[in-house]
């Protein structure tokens, strides 16, 4: 979460125009999102530090992470795909995440329409993986993302 605030300090705040997104609340479905945002997601148990998952961040706000950081190093990032996702077993972690179904690069204010969060979270009520369908600006306390770094071959 402190990476995200970087990014959101040097370059989010200004390229989302300060809007943070409706943060929904995986257990309370008919409410809305209250004063919740990814500085503070409204989980239950207390803080969220600064060392957890940034969750309540929309796919558009992960893409502009991962295109800032690439900036920021030199390096290429970006959203992993499903099929990366089932190889890294990344849905052991503490949030779900956003997965790259559009295609590697693909922008989601491109509209692709086939967002998809996966995994498991710390709301998670069984061991079974979710994959749950997302518009572009969609925003939850369970879902974060991870980032996939391309090397050259």
């Amino acid at each position: 979460r402190a990476e995200f605030a970087r990014f959101w300090n040097a370059a989010g705040q200004k390229q989302f125009a300060g809007k943070q997104h409706e943060c929904g609340d995986r257990e309370k479905i008919f409410t809305g999102s209250g004063a919740r945002d990814w500085r503070k997601p409204g989980i239950e148990g207390g803080d969220w530090g600064d060392d957890q998952p940034v969750v309540c961040v929309s796919i558009a706000q992960a893409i502009a992470y991962a295109q800032w950081l690439g900036h920021e190093t030199g390096k290429r990032y970006r959203l992993p795909t499903s099929s990366e996702f089932d190889r890294g077993h990344a849905g052991d972690g503490k949030v779900r995440v956003w997965v790259d179904t559009c295609g590697i690069g693909a922008k989601a204010a491109d509209g692709c329409g086939k967002n998809i969060a996966r995994g498991r979270s710390w709301a998670s009520r069984d061991g079974s993986d979710s994959n749950d369908f997302r518009g572009n600006d969609a925003a939850q306390n369970t879902i974060g993302f991870r980032v996939v770094r391309d090397v050259d071959k």
